[in-house]
């Protein structure tokens, strides 16, 4: 805390004969946490109609002989079917169904 706001402070001492003045002080004094909204999107692909075309990635028969699908997550990792799982940021959970992505 105290060498972010000692930089903070030099920071704000060479920039005082320019125009970012304010913003370092603003960067200084507020916090940035605040009405903080996030978003998210599904990695999957979509024909020209909307459509969610389901990824054919590491097709496999089930007991009942249907094929399944597993799903290649947005960092590129191979997603099992009805596995769940977080990205980086930790603000949303996402599942493989059948090679589609949904947001739970």
């Amino acid at each position: 805390m105290r060498l972010s706001l000692l930089l903070s402070f030099i920071n704000l001492f060479v920039t005082l004969g320019k125009t970012q003045r304010s913003i370092v002080f603003t960067q200084w004094i507020g916090t940035g946490t605040k009405n903080v909204k996030y978003e998210t999107m599904a990695n999957n692909i979509i024909d020209s109609n909307g459509n969610i075309i389901p990824q054919k990635s590491n097709a496999r028969k089930d007991i009942n002989g249907r094929m399944i699908y597993d799903c290649i997550d947005i960092m590129g990792k191979i997603r099992q079917d009805g596995e769940e799982y977080e990205r980086r940021n930790g603000k949303f959970k996402y599942k493989c169904s059948n090679g589609t992505e949904i947001i739970i």
